[in-house]
């Protein structure tokens, strides 16, 4: 966490304090084993994250900081460089007892599917449903307390078709997911349909969870453009 730290800070100071630092807990399964790295249990992937942020935070003020817990231990460690700004830190999930973390010391907080057996499966995108978001919005407010209003919702959409025929597009990538096309639809994770319809579901996601950070694919920024302009009034 010191190195990441450190890091963190340079690119905040190089970007004039642009700098977001996102963490989670590793779910992916095979991201650990191209890369040569052992995959804990999931209550030590959630616990590292925990004590990383409260490190990181203590690098960044430039002063000395210790810090003993049960996975890292430093001591008198004077970060440099100084961030420029104080950086915003995002952690997502999808689980209540990563997102109750979130809740408790992020900035941001990315609210994920819950992934089930570490991978994609039809399990894993059940949780894309409207209703398990209401969930997990369920558990960041009451795990945030008097935090909530000072937390931002961020979430990522996975997939988006602009088309006019919405069915047959929900169809074929229900069938793929191993979804219910009308599951499909009424999941915030994937936006299908036209521009105009999108427009209206970014919106609804800020009125129904106040969800107002959405993360879309590097393929959909262009054809997503005019949505940009309508709801930013530019």
């Amino acid at each position: 966490p010191v190195v990441l730290a450190k890091e963190a800070a340079t690119i905040d100071l190089l970007s004039e304090g642009r700098f977001v630092l996102g963490i989670g807990a590793g779910w992916l399964r095979s991201d650990y084993r191209v890369a040569g790295i052992e995959q804990a249990d999931a209550r030590t992937r959630i616990a590292r994250p925990a004590e990383a942020v409260q490190i990181c935070r203590g690098v960044w003020t430039g002063q000395p900081f210790s810090f003993d817990g049960e996975h890292y231990r430093i001591a008198e460690v004077t970060g440099y460089p100084k961030p420029a700004s104080s950086i915003p830190v995002l952690i997502g999930g999808g689980g209540q007892e990563i997102l109750s973390l979130a809740a408790r010391e992020a900035d941001i907080v990315g609210v994920n599917p819950k992934i089930v057996a570490r991978n994609i499966n039809p399990r894993s995108m059940a949780t894309a449903a409207a209703e398990a978001v209401d969930e997990r919005i369920g558990w960041i407010r009451t795990a945030a307390g008097g935090r909530m209003d000072h937390i931002e919702l961020q979430l990522q959409v996975f997939v988006t078709v602009v088309t006019d025929d919405r069915q047959a597009a929900a169809d074929k990538l229900a069938a793929a997911l191993g979804l219910a096309p009308e599951v499909l639809l009424s999941a915030p994770y994937f936006q299908i349909g036209p521009l105009g319809l999108i427009a209206d579901n970014l919106q609804e996601l800020r009125d129904r969870w106040g969800i107002s950070y959405v993360t879309f694919q590097p393929d959909a920024t262009e054809a997503l453009a005019p949505v940009v302009a309508q709801l930013t009034g530019t």
